[in-house]
């Protein structure tokens, strides 16, 4: 993993790499929670997962690590230099993370979204999602410089915000 690095090192850069990325996909989750419950949209893949999940009665925890499984292994037969720790932290919590964030919301806030509330807990998603993949996607991407990811990851990841599904709110 680490050449030239003696082991101390080398434990103390994957122990802070493993927090980071753990911290980071905490933030992501928090912020697709917020994007869910203020019913502006997700990412594709998320959406597609929570609804699957909720079509065949998983928790989005469980069917997403299922999905990540298969994925992963093509991932390795392909190009196993791609997987890191920040790769296995996402893949495995990003899910059960949503899943524990939106029971925490639902026990938090007893109350029937309102177009209010939907912009509020949409800005504030988008702005956790934005700020976590800003400070920690280099850490799951790996590869990336800094300047390619704001320039191409960040712009996708807000090119797929489901904008029709927000302008439909704020028409009520």
């Amino acid at each position: 993993m680490l050449k030239g690095v003696n082991n101390k090192s080398n434990w103390l850069e994957l122990l802070a790499k493993s927090i980071l990325s753990f911290i980071g996909v905490a933030i992501l989750a928090l912020g697709a929670t917020l994007c869910k419950q203020g019913h502006i949209g997700l990412d594709p893949f998320t959406a597609l997962n929570i609804g699957v999940s909720k079509k065949i009665h998983l928790s989005l925890g469980i069917y997403q690590l299922l999905v990540n499984v298969f994925i992963i292994i093509f991932v390795i037969l392909l190009d196993r230099k791609k997987i890191g720790i920040g790769t296995i932290i996402n893949m495995v919590f990003a899910g059960f993370m949503i899943d524990w964030f939106s029971s925490f919301y639902s026990a938090i806030f007893h109350y029937h979204p309102t177009l209010l509330t939907g912009m509020v807990n949409g800005i504030l998603g988008l702005l956790f999602l934005l700020w976590a993949l800003h400070y920690t996607c280099p850490l799951i991407l790996g590869s990336l410089h800094m300047t390619q990811l704001r320039r191409s990851h960040l712009i996708d990841y807000i090119s797929d915000i489901n904008f029709v599904e927000l302008f439909k709110i704020l028409a009520l």
